[in-house]
């Protein structure tokens, strides 16, 4: 497409409006930077957010007019990594909600959180997918910008003794919350969320051992409705964060295409408190007394999740 189908194209989509001479310098940068099939995609993802409509179906001008600036940072946010898409829209998030909020500092606090999940071999898709379900759901439902930075700085230090507790303890744990049959044949991700468990069980940080089973028991349910394609329903503002576990297990209970087999639908659904419980405080439950009892019908649900989403390789003949 040349510069100047490129100009006809959007002058179609902004009907009956037209582009100023800004306009069109602007439109050249992205033309001029971007690829065509990224530039077009994001048209269509502009014109859906920004776009408002008068009672003649005719689009309001202010809108289009809010559509042409921002097309230039929509293009560039989405030819970033997976993970700077995210964080770029936490820090935007946050800065709309608190008038406190810092981006400097949350983008160090950030870049932190990142950097302690590569240390501990998450992929990139992991960390974005990590940070939907924690850090921007966060910034959604937090106080404050103080309690932000604290849960944050608080789950970095718990990964981190994740990785060194994994590190002490091995795979010789004289007692595991979650048995090794049922993760052996599941990918890196969810693996390593069982391995924490295990091995912070061992070393009696009980805080850390229900913060790892909260994170696998999210991601498993999400990795749910994903392969159905139906993660729309446990995300909001266009997919960009998950909801809270709580309304997952409500939205996985009330659908009909996923099928879940019924007593594990009402294991699942006892564990709803466990939706409610914001990381790290565990008050309501940190003992080995009070886990080893929680964690047999949790592994009930785990190993009925892995078993349908990762199935055992066929032996080598």
């Amino acid at each position: 497409m040349t510069f100047d189908e490129f100009l006809d194209y959007i002058s179609q989509k902004i009907a009956p409006y037209s582009l100023s001479p800004v306009g069109e310098v602007n439109m050249a940068v992205i033309y001029d930077n971007y690829p065509m099939d990224l530039i077009l995609e994001c048209v269509d993802i502009g014109i859906e957010k920004y776009f408002e409509y008068n009672e003649s179906g005719v689009p309001v001008q202010d809108s289009v007019k809010k559509f042409t600036n921002k097309l230039g940072g929509i293009v560039h946010n989405k030819s970033l990594g997976c993970v700077s898409q995210v964080t770029n829209h936490i820090k935007s998030v946050g800065k709309n909600i608190f008038c406190q909020w810092n981006n400097r500092t949350c983008e160090s606090i950030l870049n932190d959180y990142v950097q302690v999940l590569r240390d501990a071999k998450w992929t990139d898709e992991e960390i974005a997918d990590d940070l939907k379900r924690g850090a921007l759901r966060l910034a959604m439902t937090c106080s404050s910008w103080t309690q932000w930075i604290e849960v944050m700085c608080g789950w970095i230090n718990d990964i981190k003794r994740w990785s060194r507790i994994e590190r002490i303890a091995g795979e010789q744990y004289t007692v595991c919350v979650i048995p090794k049959d049922i993760y052996s044949t599941a990918p890196a991700y969810p693996a390593s969320l069982c391995r924490q468990a295990n091995a912070s069980f061992e070393m009696r940080l009980y805080d850390c051992t229900l913060s790892a089973m909260r994170k696998l028991l999210e991601y498993l349910i999400a990795e749910t409705f994903r392969r159905y394609r139906l993660d729309g329903e446990i995300t909001e503002n266009g997919g960009m964060y998950y909801v809270s576990l709580e309304r997952m297990i409500i939205k996985l209970r009330y659908n009909q295409d996923l099928n879940i087999d019924g007593y594990i639908m009402d294991l699942l659904w006892s564990y709803m408190n466990f939706g409610r419980c914001k990381i790290p405080d565990f008050s309501f439950i940190t003992t080995d007394r009070a886990i080893v009892p929680f964690a047999c019908n949790y592994n009930k649900i785990v190993r009925y999740f892995m078993s349908h989403l990762y199935k055992p390789k066929p032996p080598v003949s």
